[in-house]
């Protein structure tokens, strides 16, 4: 696998990979045990489409903990000493930070492909219906599946692009196309993307019609993404009626409340009170926009 050292990042990294490349070395055998015990890790790179080996972003990936991780403790044990607290008490409070640090940080450094394969192969279903329209209409037009790969590698499909830009440079290479499809499915993080290009190599080996198979897993996709925009419908339904309640008829009716209240109770109503119900408020609607965000499909008809 080819490497792009400026391109790759490891989250919380205090210094660029191609730093981290050289002086993280030492730990490559210990990377090589860790992948054997987590292999889902060298598939999740694969997917995110990191041009880099796993075990090269492991090792650099504990080199970053450990130096974060020990940058932590010295913080720590400095301010602990100027809060006049004891040496031993300061180390056991720096040490704990440590260990802390160093797992909570390695932690994020392993799930951040599998975070960003998942993001990356939403993007590419974003896509997917509208590029395998595009490829259905090529094919009806007589146009090879080699040329058809190239011109949708040259289109704005994003990922999916880039995808097909890959494929066709094996393809060139001298590769068969139904291993360089297989491949495809086996690279990218999309489910729904790599039942496509199953069937179509299994249509490829069985030497039938590929126009007619694509056609039919077109339709069944579009059938698919319609029943997902009507339960995304259905799902919004006690979400907005949740987000009126709490942003607006609960606030309205409080503040309402508190303004009679203290008209009785002769209890003091400053800004800062206003200001923290527009707080909580805005908090609130942040939370619902969140959850509508993460429950939206990644579709395109």
């Amino acid at each position: 696998m080819n490497k792009l050292n400026n391109v790759i990042k490891i989250p919380m990294a205090l210094f660029p990979y191609s730093v981290l490349e050289s002086l993280s070395k030492r730990f490559l055998e210990r990377s090589r045990i860790l992948l054997k015990a987590y292999p889902e890790i060298k598939m999740a790179i694969i997917q995110s489409n990191f041009e880099i080996e796993p075990e090269e972003y492991l090792s650099a990936g504990i080199f970053s903990s450990i130096i974060n991780a020990f940058l932590v403790f010295f913080l720590s044990f400095f301010f602990s000493m100027i809060f006049k607290l004891s040496i031993l008490n300061s180390f056991l409070i720096s040490l704990l930070f440590l260990f802390a640090v160093f797992f909570i940080n390695f932690f994020i450094i392993m799930n951040y492909p599998k975070i960003f394969a998942l993001k990356r192969g939403r993007r590419m279903e974003e896509n997917m219906l509208y590029a395998m329209r595009d490829l259905l209409i090529k094919l009806k037009s007589g146009v090879s599946l080699y040329d058809s790969f190239v011109a949708l590698s040259r289109r704005s499909y994003g990922d999916l692009s880039e995808e097909f830009k890959i494929t066709t440079k094996k393809m060139s290479a001298g590769q068969p196309q139904i291993s360089a499809i297989e491949e495809m499915a086996l690279r990218n993080p999309s489910q729904n993307f790599r039942k496509i290009l199953w069937q179509i190599s299994n249509a490829m080996r069985a030497g039938a019609d590929i126009s007619n198979t694509l056609e039919s897993i077109i339709d069944n996709l579009s059938k698919e993404q319609k029943v997902k925009i009507r339960n995304f419908g259905g799902e919004l339904n006690p979400i907005a009626m949740m987000y009126m309640v709490i942003t607006v008829v609960a606030p309205t009716m409080g503040i309402t409340l508190l303004v009679v209240l203290s008209s009785f109770a002769s209890l003091p109503i400053g800004k800062n009170t206003f200001y923290a119900i527009l707080g909580v408020i805005s908090f609130f609607q942040l939370i619902f926009l969140t959850i509508i965000k993460s429950k939206r499909e990644a579709i395109g008809i």
